[in-house]
């Protein structure tokens, strides 16, 4: 992984761009991240709606990981997929392979879910991101659970779930996982929440993750322009605090 190093040690391990669609230009993002290495692409992954706005279909997926495998790609699942996997069974049609990492966007369900059926359904030889929010204390418990079950566990504290909302407050996570961070980040704010994190943070390796807001206004496709200003912001952060 690339690493920037930031003062107290605190480190960014990547910035996750998550809702590119069949919208999306294959070739944008291939450049994009050729110039910034730092940049993990976030694919939704549901199987209902696949080809609308936020969700690319399959063709589309195969056709990003088949033009280039330099890129950093992780898989968010939602909808029946996630359903499936919260009742024990790892859905038979989800490829895993394109995948650095996947994500379960589970912040709402934590409440409800039972660690037994995610040891039933997750295969142990693939990485896994929880997102919490509300229920965060319940969401580091069950990922603990899972880690000592052997598993390979991160966390997202995330209470937006893609709307571009931003918590009152970061919270503070225990040493032992990896964290990251989403919510209402974007161009506007990006290098100011950075700075409300570091304190937070402390010596930690740290991920983000953008979504509604490196968006158009309307919300229709992916915005460039707004995904390079938050890169420029981010090295302009990092370097400013090694100075």
């Amino acid at each position: 992984m690339f690493f920037l190093q930031l003062h107290f040690t605190m480190k960014i391990e990547c910035l996750t761009i998550t809702g590119v669609d069949n919208q999306t230009p294959i070739e944008d993002i291939i450049s994009l991240s050729e110039e910034f290495p730092l940049l993990e692409w976030g694919i939704l992954l549901s199987p209902k709606s696949f080809g609308k706005i936020y969700y690319p279909d399959l063709q589309w997926i195969e056709k990003l990981t088949s033009t280039s495998s330099s890129i950093s790609i992780s898989g968010h699942v939602c909808g029946i997929w996630l359903h499936d996997i919260l009742q024990g069974r790892f859905p038979g049609e989800l490829n895993t392979l394109p995948f650095g990492r996947l994500q379960l966007n589970l912040a709402k369900y934590i409440p409800q879910v039972r660690i037994q059926n995610l040891k039933k359904s997750l295969p142990r030889n693939r990485s896994f991101i929880l997102q919490v929010g509300e229920y965060y204390l319940e969401g580091i418990t069950l990922a603990n659970e899972l880690h000592d079950a052997g598993y390979t566990v991160a966390i997202l504290y995330d209470i937006s779930g893609g709307a571009g909302i931003s918590p009152s407050e970061w919270k503070s996570f225990p040493e032992g996982l990896p964290v990251g961070y989403a919510g209402g980040l974007g161009p506007d704010n990006l290098e100011s929440e950075l700075t409300k994190l570091r304190p937070i943070v402390g010596n930690r390796s740290i991920w983000i993750n953008m979504q509604a807001k490196i968006r158009t206004n309307y919300k229709r496709s992916i915005d460039f322009g707004k995904i390079k200003s938050c890169t420029h912001q981010f090295l302009s952060f990092t370097k400013n605090i090694l100075i």
